[in-house]
C-alpha cells in the first residue's frame, strides 16, 4: 500500500468558510484513492438524501440506525431482518476492500429514495452537490483530538 499524499479537493464548501481559509488546506489521502475522491466529488445528490458524516469511532453506527429509523416510520421489523450495511451504505468501504472504481458507488447509486449515506470523509471530500442541493448533513463529532484512543488504561 501506498503511504498518503497530500490531496487538494477540486471545490470547498466556501459557504462554510472564506476561501481564503480554503486555499490554505488539503487532505491526506491514501495514494491510491486520488481517482475515487474524483468520483465521489463527482456523484449525483439529491434533494432527499440525508448524510451521516462523522470521524472514526464517534457513534456512527447508533446515528445511522436512529436517523435510518426516523426516515422510516420507527421500522424495527426491517431494521432487525436487513443489514445496516444494506439500507444505509458506507460510501468508502466497497472502495477500501475491492478497489474497483467502476463498481465502488453502486450500493449509493442503486439504493431508494430518500437514501441514507454515511462516510467518514472530511467536509471536503464529499461530493461537491451536497453543498447546492437540499440534502440533509448529520455530522457528529465527540472528541476531535483521538489522542486517547491508543492508550492503556
Amino acid at each position: 500500500m501506498e503511504g498518503p499524499i497530500v490531496f487538494k479537493p477540486k471545490r470547498y464548501p466556501t459557504n462554510l468558510l472564506p476561501q481564503e481559509h480554503w486555499d490554505k488546506r488539503v487532505c491526506y489521502v491514501r495514494g491510491n484513492c486520488e481517482k475515487f475522491l474524483n468520483k465521489v466529488h463527482d456523484i449525483q445528490v439529491y434533494d432527499d438524501d440525508v448524510w451521516v458524516v462523522t470521524l472514526p469511532k464517534c457513534g456512527t453506527t447508533w446515528m445511522q440506525e436512529l436517523v435510518w429509523l426516523v426516515m422510516n416510520d420507527y421500522d424495527f421489523e426491517t431494521a432487525k431482518n436487513t443489514n445496516l450495511e444494506v439500507r444505509s451504505p458506507f460510501m468508502e468501504f466497497n472502495y477500501m476492500i475491492t478497489t474497483d472504481l467502476e463498481k465502488c458507488l453502486e450500493p449509493i447509486e442503486n439504493l431508494k429514495h430518500p437514501r441514507l449515506i454515511k462516510s467518514h470523509l472530511a467536509l471536503p471530500l464529499l461530493p461537491s452537490q451536497i453543498w447546492n442541493k437540499k440534502a440533509k448533513v448529520n455530522l457528529a463529532i465527540l472528541n476531535v483530538c483521538q489522542h486517547h484512543k491508543g492508550k492503556n488504561t
